[in-house]
């Protein structure tokens, strides 16, 4: 994302703890186009948020995390992705 006016970069960091939310690339480009820098990490600032994806087992340390620290937490969820096209579409 290209700066203006030589503004600071104002995007919104998401710290994940899900790899498949930074290896997705639709939903990675999804996350980016709003305003999102997606990370792998301990969020350090107030300003921070935790992705988790869904509420799979592997949402909870996310979950638990933004608990602790009072962070907001996103959901996101790929149910929208899937149903533009089913699998059997896409590699028929």
């Amino acid at each position: 994302m290209a700066k203006k006016n030589n503004a600071p970069d104002k995007r919104q960091r998401l710290f994940v703890f899900n790899l498949g939310l930074l290896f997705y690339r639709r939903a990675r480009r999804i996350l980016e186009a709003h305003g999102f820098d997606v990370k792998f990490g301990i969020p350090r600032q107030d300003t921070d948020m935790i992705g988790v994806w869904g509420r799979k087992r592997t949402s909870l340390r996310g979950r638990r995390v933004a608990a602790r620290r009072d962070i907001p937490l996103l959901t996101i969820e790929d149910s929208f992705l899937r149903s533009v096209r089913t699998g059997r579409q896409v590699w028929a």
